[in-house]
């Protein structure tokens, strides 16, 4: 998603529903990490997903930051107010030299810019952590007059969750990066789609999609992928997502019929150290007593 044109693509389907108002040049990665001194007095320090200043002659300049998420997260507004924050502190703090009566000096920046924090849900049902600052609260203000008082005066952060999962077709659609297959992948895996062919699109970027992949599943197996496909068949796009699923598979039934083969031998070497020998002649073609010894041993 560091890539202008995947984080472009992005923003405008998500924010701008797909008219393509954010354009790949437009775009300058930031710093992603922060620091802040906490209670412990000590320096800690928080890291952004991606993170970039967008310049457009309409709104001037804007920073957006993506943060991904595979599980829900009640304090999510908590931790995005803490970027924001910082992000906005920074901008406080900024410095930049100049020139003055012949000497070199350094003055703070009077620029400062809004802030947009994108969460991305890739998770496998539909997000069930808070959106508000309000809803994070533990325990929550009770409904009496005081405290409906109280929260005239508290403010109220709120966070811009985007859950990828729940994403219509007509939406992914609108995606022209490789980002539309990550969509249209994880909007499948939200209704348990056992029908799911992936479409014919080329990866462009092959070796960021498939780390992103591994990250966003969990699956290692989109990692080891990578060194599968020569600089050849990326660069002319003849690596797809069918390909890709295509190999994920091969790969889970070669691992399955080794950890079975093993799992046999295990059995074997006990029967043989128990001279049980008519049980050994008996489990190649009795699947049920085979299953039955499997547990029986512990294997």
């Amino acid at each position: 998603m560091a890539l202008d044109d995947v984080f472009s693509d992005i923003v405008n389907v998500l924010i701008f529903d797909g008219e393509q108002v954010v354009v790949p040049d437009s775009l300058k990665d930031m710093i992603a990490f922060s620091q802040y001194k906490a209670t412990d007095y000590k320096i800690h320090e928080q890291e952004r997903d991606v993170f970039k200043l967008w310049n457009n002659k309409s709104v001037n300049s804007v920073l957006i930051g993506i943060e991904n998420q595979t599980k829900s997260d009640k304090n999510m507004p908590f931790r995005v107010m803490g970027y924001d924050g910082a992000s906005y502190r920074s901008q406080l703090l900024k410095k930049r030299a100049v020139r003055k009566g012949g000497k070199k000096i350094t003055v703070l920046c009077k620029r400062r810019f809004p802030l947009i924090t994108m969460i991305l849900f890739f998770g496998d049902k539909a997000w069930s952590g808070s959106k508000n600052l309000a809803d994070s609260f533990v325990p929550k203000l009770p409904e009496n007059k005081i405290a409906e008082k109280i929260s005239k005066y508290v403010s109220d952060y709120r966070i811009n969750v985007f859950d990828i999962g729940n994403l219509r077709e007509e939406d992914i659609e609108k995606f022209r990066s490789d980002f539309k297959l990550v969509a249209e992948y994880f909007v499948n895996v939200r209704c348990s789609n056992s029908d799911y062919v992936p479409s014919g699109k080329s990866i462009v970027h092959v070796d960021e999609f498939l780390k992103l992949m591994s990250v966003l599943t969990g699956d290692k197996r989109y990692e080891e992928y990578i060194d599968l496909y020569t600089e050849e068949e990326k660069r002319g796009g003849k690596v797809n997502m069918c390909k890709i699923l295509d190999a994920r598979e091969s790969k889970g039934r070669k691992e399955g019929r080794t950890e079975g083969e093993q799992r046999v031998l295990e059995l074997i070497s006990k029967l043989v150290a128990e001279g049980k020998s008519n049980e050994i002649k008996l489990i190649s073609s009795d699947e049920a007593l085979r299953n039955k010894l499997y547990v029986e041993y512990g294997l």
